[in-house]
């Protein structure tokens, strides 16, 4: 992902990098759409297509801020999975993004997580975020 070439400044006029997104879908047009949108709001991005890659990411030395991730997925570790072991082990706030909000891995959801249905505007995903970070 291109970082942002426009650093934020602090309250008290230092440089500081926007905060860095980690994004997670296994269709890999969506994971571009939602990097994307979260960089025109002048965050960072970082992708992974599932959530064992996402949960390596996680692992090392970052400065991730917020997770992003799709409920349903292929592999060992679906959204809910993700977003709990992010609870767990990252203190991370993560937000779920789904098109199912009835889909049987929501009753595990854990409650540190923010929910956000698909489709989704710009502005929504935005105060999504903002509301997250935040929060946290």
């Amino acid at each position: 992902m291109l970082e942002n070439p426009n650093p934020q400044i602090s309250a008290l006029g230092e440089n500081r990098e926007p905060p860095l997104l980690l994004i997670v879908d296994d269709n890999p047009a969506v994971l571009r759409t939602m990097a994307d949108m979260v960089e025109n709001l002048g965050y960072r991005a970082v992708t992974a297509p599932n959530g064992e890659e996402a949960l390596e990411l996680l692992a090392k030395p970052n400065t991730i801020a917020l997770v992003l991730t799709d409920v349903v997925m292929p592999g060992k570790v679906n959204g809910i999975e993700l977003a709990n072991e992010i609870g767990a082990n990252f203190h991370i706030p993560t937000v779920l993004a789904t098109g199912s909000p009835r889909h049987r891995f929501m009753r595990d959801m854990s409650d540190q997580v923010d929910l956000l249905l698909k489709p989704f505007s710009i502005d929504q995903l935005d105060q999504r975020i903002s509301a997250s970070l935040t929060a946290h």
